[in-house]
């Protein structure tokens, strides 16, 4: 059905919000039937297709899609390096996103890089010296 949609977008000229709801929902469909690399593509894609459309809530969501499937990747099929590269796309949307940095750290552990989580997580400390889960 989705697909279907996405094959007339062009037919009716929906707006670029609403096909990037399209395009979140299908990515968190694939996230959820188990197709990280799948979902991780979608969100790239709606966040691409959201352009410069002033929807911060929206573009935050499909951020936190992105940090999600990055966990997906490194902690259910211990892609380390893929999870990483994931984390990172997040932040070349949202370069504040607390949980993509935190991401980047865990996989950096899994990848034993610790000079570099380690460097990463001070970093975060120092940013955000009130959050629980960096200590």
């Amino acid at each position: 059905m989705w697909d279907e949609l996405e094959k007339q977008k062009e037919k009716w000229k929906l707006s670029e919000v609403y096909r990037a709801l399209l395009a979140n929902r299908r990515a968190r469909m694939l996230a959820r039937i188990e197709q990280p690399v799948k979902a991780a593509d979608e969100f790239k894609r709606a966040l691409d297709t959201l352009g410069a459309a002033d929807e911060s809530v929206l573009r935050e969501s499909l951020t936190d899609g992105l940090v999600g499937v990055a966990g997906i990747l490194m902690f259910e099929t211990r892609n380390y390096e893929q999870g990483v590269a994931v984390a990172r796309l997040a932040l070349s949307y949202d370069s504040g996103s607390r949980g993509a940095k935190h991401i980047v750290v865990l996989g950096k552990m899994g990848l034993k890089d610790y000079t570099g989580a380690h460097a990463l997580l001070d970093e975060l400390i120092e940013a955000y010296p009130d959050a629980i889960e960096f200590r």
